[in-house]
């Protein structure tokens, strides 16, 4: 039976057309062209492979998936280029050190599987693809101390107005301590640089009901108090849509930013050896965002119990029950 996904308040665009979600599962244990396998059996489509490394499953029925080791240096071919350096160009001396480091990568870098943007009425159709890795037993992030596994989420704005995106960044910064805890957050990665939490001044600075910036101010307060890519709602693809130069200019590694118009939702673990686990309930888990950003009167109210805890007069657990209850 498919899990029940949530529709959020907003379904459509400002232009009129289904939002879109794409979808991120980092996993081990399973080869690449295993992993390649499971897309096509279940969407169609033929595999382009780019290298050992990287393939695209073209033309599936919801567009290409990409099924790669999550290596920059090893996708961009980093190695072949020392060995040409030293004189080593033989195809077979590639091949060996191709076999030899995706032997390696296997240990501690993931697998990757970035779904195409799906129509919200299509995310359901990706629990078929979690079913089939969890059958084939891939391991997700609570297999090894050494696997900082997500899922990530990446959710189209449903307007690029200023309002709209402060509403969604107060409302996950107000949520964000309960997100953190019902979702258990696994320490390999509380403690890695992937999703290091907002500093505390600046959270406080935008859940503030009275911060009213315009566009620029508020990439600009983003921009200096997070110039990384590593928070567990990344803005800066959406930002860099909408005022590239200047995020190219603040940003670090701007090299990595892929500006599109979504919300880079970080923070779920991936639990894909889980049979009880679905991508369904971090769905879920991040339309309570959407249902807070869209109600103006909730977030302030919220926002005003979130001011006694700034101030000390609210510990973190009553906190979390303080924003438990008022999600209901």
């Amino acid at each position: 039976m498919t899990p029940s996904y949530r529709t959020p308040p907003r379904v459509t665009t400002e232009n009129g057309c289904v939002r879109r979600v794409g979808v991120e599962i980092e996993f081990a244990g399973l080869p690449v062209d295993e992993a390649v396998a499971i897309v096509r059996d279940l969407y169609g489509g033929k595999d382009d492979a780019r290298s050992r490394f990287e393939h695209v499953v073209a033309g599936t029925r919801f567009g290409d998936f990409r099924v790669e080791i999550d290596s920059k240096p090893l996708l961009a071919g980093a190695h072949h280029r020392i060995m040409d350096s030293l004189g080593l160009e033989d195809e077979r001396a590639h091949d060996v050190v191709d076999n030899a480091a995706y032997r390696l990568a296997q240990v501690w870098i993931p697998c990757e599987i970035v779904a195409p943007p799906l129509p919200l009425h299509d995310l359901p159709a990706l629990e078929e693809l979690r079913a089939g890795l969890c059958a084939k037993d891939a391991r997700g992030t609570r297999k090894s101390v050494l696997y900082g596994f997500g899922l990530q989420l990446n959710v189209e704005a449903p307007s690029r107005d200023t309002g709209t995106l402060l509403a969604y960044l107060q409302a996950f910064l107000l949520l964000y301590d309960w997100l953190n805890a019902i979702i258990d957050v696994d320490v390999t990665r509380r403690i890695g640089p992937f999703i290091q939490p907002f500093p505390e001044e600046y959270r406080q600075r935008v859940i503030d009901p009275s911060y009213a910036p315009d566009l620029d101010e508020l990439i600009d307060d983003y921009l200096a108090a997070n110039p990384t890519r590593n928070r567990p709602l990344d803005m800066l693809p959406l930002f860099a849509t909408l005022r590239e130069e200047k995020v190219a200019a603040g940003a670090r590694d701007f090299d990595k930013v892929k500006p599109r118009p979504t919300f880079h939702y970080r923070l779920p673990n991936c639990l894909i050896d889980d049979p009880a686990w679905t991508f369904a309930l971090e769905w879920n888990r991040w339309c309570e965002v959407e249902r807070l950003a869209d109600d103006d009167g909730r977030r302030r109210e919220l926002a005003g119990v979130f001011a006694e805890r700034a101030a000390g007069d609210l510990g973190r657990r009553a906190w979390i029950a303080e924003v438990a209850e008022a999600i209901g």
